[in-house]
């Protein structure tokens, strides 16, 4: 074993790692340990004296050489957007507008779908990454005070009132933080909004997550850790875990054709999309299709009509994710997981849309305005 970060030369101010309370004498006793074979791979080491986290210790970083897994989505994955400015009348028609100039009259899923994601980037705003909600404008103007402070002179009576002032105000702010998430939370339950109540009680406790191992048995439980390796052991489990005897489809002789799916039955099951789920690879979320008004409609009747017509559904609404969840913290068996199947997304309401529509209209040929009738009472009711 080698402690790397003496390894490397460096100025003064970049060797130590701890400082004491009058400000003068300074020590190394943080270090990072590595194997003696691994040094090579290591680039650098040293002390990040500029890192703020209000302590006399000093983060120690080291950079290494290695082999890094490249990700098998090549396309970026959108950030997230605050949507539920999409729920405001000036914001709805202006994504509506923005929608329809960048779909035109292309009504296919493909020019659908960038023009979704494209007017979702150009309307909503991007949602600021929050670990600590409970830390507002003025806990950030303190914080940044302390700093500044700390970097004139550590340990100064200016830095230690900088540090009173900062602490003061974030224990005051996370009270307030908490008695309005309780306040919330008891109001949901009296009128019986029990998501309201499991989403404030997700926010306090976490998430527990339990992480699974590194990396895999194979069949023969030998440890696996290739990423390629990885997942064609876990194509060949699936496989074997829900395979079954080669099916063959039969030749289905084709009648006569149906009537297309009408433009007003679409409407009523658009709107009935629920807010606040999960975006999937497409990225494309419930508040999105609702709000883009006539433009989504008369685009998902030229799809599910095209899919009616030729049989074949676009790629991503028939996709599907495995996501293996691990019953055991830690464990390397795959027969230790839960295998989840999971639908991308909206692509599971897209298609709960063309199923009803098709439902319905196979009862019968109805008129038009029968339609307007029938959304009509459905709306009263």
């Amino acid at each position: 074993m080698i402690a790397v970060n003496t390894c490397f030369r460096h100025g003064e101010k970049e060797k130590y790692t701890w400082i004491s309370p009058d400000g003068h004498t300074k020590n190394m006793i943080e270090y990072i340990i590595v194997r003696r074979r691994e040094r090579v791979g290591v680039k650098d080491s040293r002390s990040h004296v500029s890192a703020d986290c209000d302590s006399d210790h000093q983060m120690v970083w080291m950079k290494m050489r290695g082999k890094a897994w490249k990700s098998q989505r090549q396309k970026k994955r959108m950030r997230k957007r605050d949507l539920t400015v999409l729920g405001r009348s000036m914001t709805k028609r202006t994504f509506e507008e923005t929608l329809k100039r960048k779909v035109g009259d292309h009504l296919t899923w493909t020019s659908l779908h960038q023009g979704l994601v494209e007017s979702i980037e150009e309307v909503c705003p991007e949602k600021p990454p929050v670990s600590k909600p409970w830390i507002d404008e003025e806990c950030w103007r303190l914080i940044q005070e302390r700093a500044g402070a700390r970097q004139r002179e550590m340990n100064s009576d200016e830095h230690r009132e900088a540090t009173k002032k900062a602490k003061k105000a974030l224990c005051k702010s996370k009270r307030k933080w908490y008695a309005d998430i309780l306040k919330e939370t008891n109001e949901a339950q009296a009128q019986g909004d029990y998501k309201t109540v499991y989403k404030n009680i997700k926010k306090v406790n976490g998430k527990k997550i339990s992480k699974p191992g590194i990396g895999i048995k194979d069949a023969d439980v030998t440890m696996i850790y290739d990423k390629k390796d990885i997942m064609k052991r876990w194509k060949d489990y699936c496989a074997e875990l829900f395979g079954r005897e080669e099916h063959v489809q039969e030749e289905i002789e084709r009648g006569e054709e149906e009537p297309l799916v009408l433009k007003p039955r679409l409407k009523p099951l658009s709107r009935r999309q629920r807010k606040e789920k999960a975006v999937g690879i497409d990225e494309v979320p419930a508040e999105a299709l609702k709000a883009g008004g006539e433009t989504i409609i008369k685009a998902m009747k030229n799809i599910i009509d095209e899919i009616w017509r030729t049989g074949e559904w676009p790629e991503l609404w028939v996709m599907s994710e495995l996501v293996p969840l691990p019953k055991v913290p830690g464990t390397q068996d795959c027969t230790k997981y839960r295998t989840a199947g999971t639908l991308f997304g909206s692509t599971n309401r897209r298609r709960a849309i063309w199923l009803h529509s098709r439902k319905r209209d196979n009862r019968g040929n109805p008129s038009v305005e029968e339609h307007h009738t029938e959304d009509s009472k459905e709306t009263r009711g």
